[in-house]
């Protein structure tokens, strides 16, 4: 502190806790634009566990590449996580308040019309007649919007328990708001069933963000009730440390579970081929 002019004066020894971080992303960065292979491989067994589907009519595909889960749990993924950044990107990242009733009737509605998608995919797959045939740009659409309802609902509970201070409005105040998030959603399922190849690396870092706010999410959540620690944050980087343990969590969980549903579908096949 400069006593003589009572303002704090920063040193040139000041830590700068960004840097390593940075660095990293950086050279993270380059090596995925030289071979970006490896990256779309990673993700696809990272997230193996929460959704194995080896199907890839289930699936779409950007410049050769398979998406890193199917085609609706992709939208699933996207639409909670294009949530939360159009809350934050309109004034309302900090928004603690649901949706008021016009507003949540919609959202309802999209969850409704993923979950008929849904049963009408199941049923065609397994053989029924059903009203129409399925498809990925319907699945995507459908999962869309059931994720956007997702992280509407999902942000103000994650902002209840993190900050000291909120904002008393929801991240969707009213059509106008929900009539922007839509048209976002539709760019993003634009680029995808258009075939837009240089947005496939996008794409799927975009789905692997997604499962990272959610499953990071859902563990801070975990963390603040664990270390009775709710709504003791000030600052969006007070954040930095307990992210980063939920986001080592994250990675650690997803891991085990692709682990422990690659097992099980090995001694499935091994039982079936011993039974046959």
């Amino acid at each position: 502190m400069d006593l003589a002019s009572g303002s704090a004066v920063r040193t040139s020894g000041t830590p700068r806790v960004w840097l390593l971080p940075a660095g990293l992303a950086v050279l993270v960065l380059v090596g995925v634009l030289l071979d970006p292979g490896p990256v779309f491989r990673v993700l696809r067994v990272l997230h193996s566990g929460v959704d194995y589907h080896p199907d890839s009519t289930h699936s779409f595909f950007l410049s050769g590449e398979q998406s890193i889960i199917c085609a609706r749990n992709s939208g699933l993924y996207a639409g909670a996580l294009l949530a939360v950044v159009w809350a934050w990107a309109t004034g309302r990242g900090r928004a603690i308040e649901f949706p008021q009733l016009r507003v949540a009737i919609v959202l309802a509605i999209f969850v409704l019309a993923m979950a008929l998608d849904g049963f009408n995919s199941v049923a065609w797959d397994i053989g029924y007649a059903t009203p129409y045939d399925p498809t990925n740009p319907l699945r995507l659409a459908t999962g869309l919007l059931a994720g956007a309802a997702v992280g509407t609902y999902f942000l103000p509970v994650l902002n209840g328990l993190i900050w000291r201070s909120s904002l008393p409005s929801s991240a969707l105040p009213g059509y106008r708001s929900l009539v922007g998030l839509t048209l976002v959603l539709a760019g993003y399922w634009a680029v995808v069933t258009l075939g837009l190849d240089v947005f496939a690396l996008p794409v799927a870092l975009t789905t692997a963000g997604a499962s990272f706010v959610l499953f990071g999410g859902a563990n801070l959540i975990f963390l603040l009730l664990l270390r009775r620690s709710e709504n003791t944050m000030d600052r969006t980087r007070d954040l930095l440390r307990p992210g980063l343990i939920c986001a080592a969590a994250t990675v650690c969980e997803l891991l085990a579970l692709a682990w422990i549903v690659q097992r099980l579908m090995s001694a499935a096949t091994m039982n079936k081929a011993g039974g046959g």
